[in-house]
C-alpha cells in the first residue's frame, strides 16, 4: 500500500519504520544503527549518503511451485561522510549489488529509506542523479557513440554548459589517459580503456559529489587497475565514494571504512584495521626448513604462542594462525635460537589479512551459521 506521508513523499507503507534486525548484530554494525536512526529522520546532518532499514525482497518465482520470496539486502544500515571511501565487501549473492542498484534508482526499494545529502532516493532521483556519478559492474556505453561524445554527454546532462563541453572533455581526456582514443568509437575501444571511461564519466562528469563505482577495475590488467585506483584516491577528498570490489588489496589500499555483507546483512563495519584486529583470528607465522625437522618447529611454535592453529603444512613450509596474547620477545628469540640450530631457514609473523577477513565472513554465509550466532 502506498501511503503519502506529511510533506508529500510518498512510501511503502512501513518503509520509513524502524526495521528489527532478525537477529544479535555485531557491536559495530548496531552502534551504526543507532548513531543513524538518533539523527532527524533518520539522515544524518554530517552524512552525505545516509542508508536506514534499507531492504529489497524479490518476489518468488511464478513459474517454481512452493518458492519463497528471496531477501536479497535485509535491513541495511550505514551512514558515510564526505572525503571516505567506503567498501562494500561480500561473496557473490551476499546483496552488494542489489543495495548499490537500490541507491542510484535501478531497483526500488520494498522498505527502510536512503538519502543522499538529504534527498530521499524514493521521491528525488532526478535532482539526485544531478549529484551522483554512477560506474555499473557492466559497461554502461554506447556502442555507437565515441568517447568524447559519451563525456559530452553526460557532462551536459550534469549542467555543464554547452560553451564549456569542449575544453571540459579535453581536460578529463588528459586526466585518465584517453585523448589519443577521443574520436573511437566505444566499439572500438579495449576492455581497459572502456573502463578507465566508465570511471572518468562517475567521477569527473560534472564533479559529483557523491560517486558509485561497482567494481570498477573489474577485468582489467594491473596497470590500468593501478591507474583507477590513483583517480580515486586523488578525487575522493571532499566527495563520498561507495565502491563494491572482489579485490581485497582494493579495499585495503582505498578505502577508510569497509562493511562485509553476507546473506543480505550486513555483518561487520569498520576501518580496514579495526577489522584485521577485531575479527582477523590474530597473527600468521610461518616458517619453512628441513622437512625432518618439521614436526619440532610446530612444536616450538605450539609453546612459544600458546594458541595455536596449523593452516597449511608441505614438508618444511608451515603456515599457522596464532592468537593475539603471547611474549613478543619471547618467541622470536625461540625462532632465532632454532634458526642459528639450523631447524628452520626462515620464519615471519605478520597481522591477519583483510582476504582472511573476509573468508572467515564467507565462511559464516556458506555454512549458513551466520543467522544462528553474531559474529565477533
Amino acid at each position: 500500500m502506498v501511503l503519502l506521508r506529511p510533506g508529500g513523499e510518498p512510501t511503502v507503507s512501513g518503509a520509513r519504520a524502524r526495521v528489527e534486525p532478525s537477529e544479535i548484530e555485531d557491536a559495530d554494525v548496531e552502534a551504526e544503527r543507532t548513531r543513524i536512526e538518533g539523527a532527524d529522520g533518520g539522515a544524518s546532518q554530517t552524512d552525505w549518503l545516509a542508508v536506514q532499514s534499507l531492504r529489497k525482497e524479490f518476489a518468488a518465482g511464478r513459474c517454481t511451485k512452493g518458492a519463497q520470496a528471496k531477501v536479497a539486502v535485509d535491513s541495511l544500515t550505514v551512514g558515510v561522510a564526505p572525503g571516505t571511501c567506503f567498501a562494500l565487501l561480500g561473496p557473490n549473492g551476499a546483496g552488494k549489488t542489489t543495495a548499490i542498484s537500490m541507491l542510484t534508482g535501478a531497483v526500488f526499494p520494498s522498505g527502510g529509506s536512503a538519502h543522499i545529502k538529504g534527498l530521499s532516493v524514493r521521491t528525488r532521483l532526478i535532482d539526485i542523479y544531478k549529484l551522483t556519478g554512477f560506474c555499473p559492474q557492466f559497461q554502461g556505453l554506447y556502442e555507437k557513440l565515441t568517447l568524447r561524445q559519451h563525456l559530452e554527454l553526460y557532462m551536459r546532462v550534469k549542467g555543464v554548459p554547452a560553451s564549456q563541453l569542449a575544453a571540459a572533455a579535453a581536460e578529463v581526456e588528459e586526466g585518465y589517459g584517453l585523448t589519443e582514443h577521443a574520436h573511437k568509437k566505444s566499439k572500438d575501444l579495449s576492455g581497459g580503456t572502456r573502463r578507465k571511461l566508465s570511471a572518468a564519466i562517475a567521477m569527473a562528469c560534472g564533479s559529483p559529489d557523491v560517486v558509485f563505482l561497482d567494481e570498477p577495475t573489474t577485468g582489467v590488467d594491473v596497470g590500468t587497475r593501478r591507474f583507477i585506483w590513483d583517480r580515486i584516491l586523488a578525487s575522493v577528498g571532499g566527495r563520498v565514494i561507495l565502491l563494491t570490489t572482489h579485490y581485497m588489496d582494493e579495499a585495503d589500499a582505498l578505502a577508510s571504512r569497509i562493511g562485509i555483507m553476507a546473506g543480505g546483512k550486513l555483518r561487520v563495519l569498520g576501518s580496514p584495521q579495526h577489522l584485521k584486529s577485531r575479527h582477523g583470528g590474530g597473527y600468521r607465522v610461518e616458517v619453512s626448513g628441513p622437512a625432518a625437522s618439521a614436526n619440532a618447529v610446530g612444536e616450538l611454535v605450539r609453546t612459544a604462542f600458546g594458541d595455536v592453529k596449523l593452516l597449511e603444512g608441505h614438508g618444511g613450509v608451515q603456515s599457522f594462525e596464532v592468537g593475539a596474547s603471547f611474549d613478543l620477545a619471547a618467541a622470536f628469540a625461540a625462532l632465532e635460537h632454532a634458526k642459528q640450530s639450523g631447524a628452520l631457514h626462515t620464519y615471519s609473523l605478520s597481522q591477519t589479512t583483510l582476504e582472511q577477513v573476509f573468508l572467515n565472513i564467507a565462511a559464516k554465509q556458506r555454512e549458513g551459521m551466520a543467522d544462528a550466532e553474531p559474529l565477533g
